[in-house]
C-alpha cells in the first residue's frame, strides 16, 4: 500500500512510499545514519504498542505545497508557559494521542528508527540558518549527511527550545495539527533535535480518510487557551487565542480560494481573525481568536469557505464549531464553570440535559445542551461535593426506582453514573438536605406514602441508612434543603404546605426536627422549588422556584431570611426537572 499522493513544496507530486522508508532502514543497517548530533530524545515504544517494521510501513508524508515553510515562514518564536523541565518523546506521543482521542481518531506510536537521521537533519538546518530549502540537503554545505538528506523530504522543522514547546506549538499550528499530528491515517511519529531546531516525521496508512470535516478544538473541558505557535502571526492573524480549525477531506479538495469564520463565547460574538486562503493548507480553514480562550466557557461558531476540487472546479464548504473550555474547581456550591457563581442543570421534555450559567445577581445567563437520555428520570438534585474534589455532584432517580449519582468534572460534564439505590419509586419529596447532624456526611430525606419522613446518609459512592425522623409530612408540596437557617451547625429543611405557607424545620443533634416555625406565605402554585447552590459566593445555599407562569425566580439566602425575589428567567415551560 502506498501513501496518498500530494505535492511536496511547489514542484514534487509524490509522497514517500514504503520503499523510501525501507531505504532509511537500509541506511541504518549500513551505519550511515551516524549520531553526530545531540543524544536522541526518543524512547522505545511501549511493548503493547509496537513500532511498525520498515517493510510494513506505508510511507512518510512529505510537506504539502501549501506548507507555510515553502512560503518563507520560519516556525520560530517564544512559546508561552515554558516548563522548567522537558518531556520525553514517549510523553510527547501521549500528549498528541490525548488530542487525537478528542479529535476522534486512533492513536499513533513512537518510532525511533529514524531518530538519528532526524537529529542529523536538524543539525544541518541549524548550521545553515540562511538556507531557504529545509527539505533537502546540499552536500557542499556544513552538516550534510546522507542520513539527514534521506529523511529531509519527509520531515518538518520547528525552531523551539524544548520538546514540550514543540508539541504545544504543533497542536496550536492549524496546518501541522490538521495535516500531520491529528491526521486520521497517521500511524507513527519520530522526533529529532539539534540546538535550536526540532524535527519530526510521520507515517500514514495511505487509506482514504473518513469522518471529515472535523473541527478542533472539540468536545468538553478543553484546556489549551492560548496560541502557542507564534509564527501563525505571519499569516496576518496576531491573535493570542488558541487557533480554531476545520479540516476537510484532502482526497477531495486541493487549495482554499475563500475563507470566513465567526465565533461566540457563551452566546456573545467574539473577535477572530480568519487565516487567509493561501495560508490555510490544502484542505483546511482556520481562525485565531483575538484574545485567549476563557475558562469555563461554551464556544460555538462556523468556518466557511470555497475550495478547489481535485476533479476540477470549486465547491463551497462549511463546518460548525462547538466546544467548552475547562474550569478549575472553586468549592462554591453549584459552581460548574469556575466563576464562583452557582449554575443550574435542567432537563427538558425531550430528555436533554442543559446547563445554564447563573449570574451573581440571581439572573440566568447562557445555557447549552450537555447531555441526552435523561427522559427516564423523574427527579434530580445537587448532591453537594460528595467526593471532595471541589465540584458539586448530581443525584437523580429514574422511573424504575433506581437512584443514580453522577460526579461532576466541571462545565456540565458528568462522569458515568453510579447506581446507589433501588426501590425508591415508593418514596416522594426526595431532598438533599445537607448535614443534618453535623457528622460530616450529607443527608437525603424522603417521604413514605404514610407521611413518614426518612433520613439517609449520602456518600461518594453509596446511600445508606433509612431512619425515620418524622411523620405527618403528607401536607407538604415541596421540601428544600438550604443549609442552617438559624445559625447553628445543623442543616435544616424548608417546606411549603398545601395552603401555600412556608415553614422552616430546624434539625437537632440526633437528626430529628427540634423545632419549626412559619417564615412565609403565598407560595401556592409553585411548580418547582430547588436549591441551585451558592449564587453570590457568601457561603449560603440559594434557591430558585418556578411559578405557574413558567417564570423562574431566585431567592438569595440571607442566613435567617431571604432577599427580595429576583426574576431569573422566563419561558421555562419546556423543562420539567431542575437542580
Amino acid at each position: 500500500m502506498t501513501s496518498r499522493g500530494t505535492l511536496r513544496r511547489a514542484t514534487s507530486a509524490s509522497r514517500a512510499t514504503s520503499a523510501s522508508r525501507a531505504t532509511a532502514a537500509a541506511l541504518l543497517s549500513l551505519g550511515l545514519l551516524v549520531g553526530t548530533c545531540q543524544p536522541a530524545l526518543a524512547e522505545p515504544s511501549q511493548p503493547t504498542d509496537p513500532v511498525p517494521s520498515a517493510e510494513a510501513s506505508p510511507g512518510r508524508q512529505a510537506p504539502a505545497s501549501s506548507d507555510r515553510l515553502s512560503l518563507g515562514v520560519k516556525r520560530t518564536g517564544l512559546v508561552q508557559a515554558q516548563a522548567t523541565s522537558d518531556i520525553t518523546a514517549a510523553t510527547a506521543v501521549s500528549l498528541i494521542n490525548t488530542e487525537r482521542a478528542r479529535y476522534g481518531v486512533r492513536p499513533i506510536v513512537l518510532d525511533t528508527s529514524v531518530t538519528t537521521a532526524l537529529n542529523n537533519h536538524a543539525k544541518y538546518i541549524s548550521l545553515n540558518p540562511d538556507e531557504p530549502d529545509v527539505f533537502t540537503e546540499d552536500p557542499a554545505l556544513p552538516g550534510y549527511t546522507e542520513a539527514g538528506a534521506s529523511i529531509a523530504p519527509y520531515s518538518e522543522p520547528l525552531w523551539t527550545t524544548t520538546l514540550r514547546e514543540t508539541v504545544e506549538a504543533m497542536i496550536s499550528d492549524p496546518y501541522l495539527r490538521d495535516s500531520f499530528i491529528l491526521e486520521e491515517t497517521g500511524t507513527s511519529i519520530s522526533f529529532g533535535a539539534y540546538s535550536d531546531v526540532r524535527t519530526f516525521s510521520m507515517e500514514f496508512t495511505g487509506e482514504a480518510p473518513t469522518g471529515y470535516p472535523r473541527s478542533y478544538p472539540r468536545g468538553t473541558n478543553y484546556n489549551r487557551l492560548r496560541n502557542q505557535a507564534p509564527w501563525v502571526s505571519s499569516s496576518g492573524c496576531s491573535g493570542t487565542g488558541m487557533p480554531i480549525s476545520a479540516a476537510f477531506n484532502h482526497e477531495v479538495y486541493l487549495g482554499v480560494t475563500a475563507a470566513s469564520g465567526s465565533l461566540k463565547a457563551d452566546g456573545v460574538s467574539t473577535s477572530v481573525c480568519v487565516i487567509p486562503p493561501d495560508q490555510s493548507g490544502e484542505a483546511g480553514l482556520a481562525m485565531v481568536p483575538a484574545s485567549p480562550l476563557k475558562p469555563g466557557t461554551h464556544y460555538t461558531g462556523t468556518l466557511s469557505g470555497t475550495m478547489n476540487l481535485r476533479t476540477g472546479g470549486t465547491q463551497a464548504v462549511s463546518q460548525a464549531v462547538e466546544f467548552t473550555t475547562g474550569a478549575a474547581a472553586t468549592g462554591i456550591a453549584g459552581d460548574q464553570t469556575g466563576d464562583r457563581v452557582a449554575d443550574m442543570f435542567a432537563v427538558n421534555k425531550a430528555g436533554e440535559l442543559y446547563l445554564y450559567k447563573m449570574r451573581a445577581n440571581g439572573t440566568i445567563g447562557h445555557g447549552w445542551k450537555v447531555g441526552a437520555g435523561w427522559g427516564g428520570f423523574n427527579w434530580i438534585s445537587l448532591a453537594g461535593d460528595v467526593n471532595k474534589d471541589g465540584r458539586s455532584d448530581l443525584l437523580g432517580r429514574r422511573s424504575d426506582g433506581t437512584l443514580w449519582l453522577y460526579h461532576s468534572t466541571g462545565v456540565g460534564t458528568l462522569r458515568p453514573g453510579l447506581r446507589v439505590g433501588h426501590g425508591w419509586d415508593g418514596l416522594s419529596a426526595l431532598t438533599v438536605v445537607g448535614d443534618m447532624n453535623a457528622d460530616g456526611t450529607r443527608d437525603l430525606v424522603a417521604r413514605k406514602a404514610d407521611g413518614g419522613l426518612l433520613r439517609y446518609n449520602l456518600g461518594a459512592t453509596s446511600v445508606w441508612g433509612g431512619r425515620q425522623i418524622g411523620y405527618g409530612w403528607n401536607g407538604m408540596t415541596h421540601l428544600v434543603g438550604t443549609g442552617s437557617m438559624n445559625g447553628d451547625k445543623y442543616d435544616d429543611i424548608l417546606a411549603i404546605r398545601n395552603d401555600g405557607t412556608l415553614w422552616a424545620y430546624y434539625s437537632g443533634a440526633d437528626s430529628r426536627i427540634a423545632s419549626y416555625r412559619r417564615i412565609g406565605h403565598g407560595w401556592q402554585g409553585w411548580t418547582q422549588l430547588f436549591v441551585v447552590g451558592d449564587v453570590n459566593a457568601d457561603g449560603r445555599l440559594d434557591m430558585v422556584g418556578r411559578n405557574p407562569n413558567n417564570e423562574l425566580y431566585t431567592y438569595i439566602n440571607k442566613g435567617t431570611g431571604w432577599a427580595p425575589a429576583v426574576k431569573a428567567g422566563v419561558r421555562f415551560d419546556a423543562f420539567r426537572l431542575f437542580a
